[in-house]
C-alpha cells in the first residue's frame, strides 16, 4: 500500500511521544471524521484490487462517492 496518506511511523511515533496530551486531543478535535472515511474508502479501492472488485459485483459505483452521505445510498 502507498504511504502518500500516512507519515512514517516513526515519525507519527516521535509526534505522540513527544506531544502534550492536551495538543494531541485538540488536533483529533479538528479533523472531520467523514472526509478521514471518505479518503480511506478511496484509497482502498485505488489499492485493493479484490475490494474493487467486490465494489463493482455489487453495482457500486465509485465515482459516484464524493461525500460521505454518498455511502448511504449503498446500503
Amino acid at each position: 500500500m502507498s504511504n502518500l496518506l500516512t507519515p512514517p511511523f516513526d515519525d507519527v511515533f516521535h509526534h505522540f511521544i513527544s506531544t502534550p496530551l492536551d495538543t494531541l486531543l485538540a488536533e483529533h478535535q479538528t479533523v472531520n471524521p467523514e472526509a478521514k472515511i471518505l479518503a480511506l474508502f478511496h484509497r482502498c479501492v485505488a489499492e485493493v484490487p479484490a475490494y474493487r472488485r467486490f465494489l463493482e459485483a455489487r453495482g457500486v459505483n465509485v465515482a459516484e462517492i464524493t461525500s460521505f452521505r454518498h455511502f448511504g445510498n449503498y446500503r
